[in-house]
């Protein structure tokens, strides 16, 4: 018999020409549930809001601890979002961020000490996790913005009119 690594944990079984996978529940379990492993926790902490910085600040806080760092920065032209979070500093780590071809922005992390090969290692794994949340936050924003303009003109339509004369009024 084959004692469990990560990889037997999934095999795949052949039934029906479909194809599925087994796996051990108590391994899954163990693995979900091991308080250490912040990038299984990561992607359901980032997905509780659909503000893009409330998901950059939280994102910053969840990783500083394994991976310190003075400043994060995320700027996306095309969905004019421009965020700053600390000082920048010397040494940087900076991405483009992408899903399917799609560009959501940069994402840019500084600090005044050089960044470790395992360190940078780390940080990627965790900015996988950021991907998904930080594009639903963009898709979201851009809905909220076209439904308060006219399309063709580019001008408030009632909706935002409405909006403006209760703030106005408050």
């Amino acid at each position: 018999t084959m004692s469990p690594t990560t990889e037997n944990k999934v095999r795949p079984v052949n039934s029906n020409g479909n194809i599925a996978a087994l796996v051990d529940p108590t391994e899954l379990y163990a693995d979900l549930t091991n308080k250490s492993s912040k990038i299984m926790q990561l992607p359901g902490l980032l997905q509780t809001t659909l503000n893009v910085e409330e998901i950059l600040a939280q994102f910053s806080k969840e990783i500083t601890e394994t991976v310190p760092h003075n400043n994060l920065g995320f700027i996306s032209a095309l969905n004019d979002v421009n965020f700053v979070l600390g000082e920048p500093q010397r040494h940087s780590c900076t991405y483009e961020l992408t899903i399917n071809e799609s560009k959501l922005g940069f994402l840019s992390l500084t600090r005044d000490t050089q960044f470790s090969e395992s360190e940078i290692d780390l940080l990627e794994k965790y900015i996988c996790t950021l991907h998904y949340p930080l594009r639903n936050a963009i898709l979201y924003q851009q809905a909220i913005n076209a439904a308060s303009k006219d399309p063709l003109t580019g001008i408030g339509n009632r909706g935002a009119m409405n909006t403006s004369l209760h703030r106005e009024i408050e």
